[in-house]
């Protein structure tokens, strides 16, 4: 799937997904891919964190958490925080 597909929030989710259930020191290349898309706006968080939400996937949004905690930093140089 190319970056340009992650503007799309169930595909964004499905990265997501694939990164939760990846072993820690595979998952760089998914956290770059998915950190890339917010970083450009590509995808709307708020979406993705409502689609989460609605349907309890309180796992994957804990993890959406932890990465947007990770690059917090980036996200305050972009103006970016939602």
């Amino acid at each position: 799937m190319s970056q340009e597909h992650l503007h799309d929030p169930a595909a964004f989710i499905a990265v997501l997904r694939q990164f939760h259930s990846t072993p820690h020191g595979q998952q760089g290349h998914l956290a770059n891919r998915m950190s890339d898309a917010i970083l450009r706006k590509y995808v709307d968080l708020a979406q993705v964190r409502r689609e989460l939400v609605d349907g309890g996937e309180i796992e994957l949004y804990d993890t959406l958490e932890q990465l947007l905690n990770l690059i917090e930093p980036y996200l305050q140089d972009t103006g970016d925080t939602d």
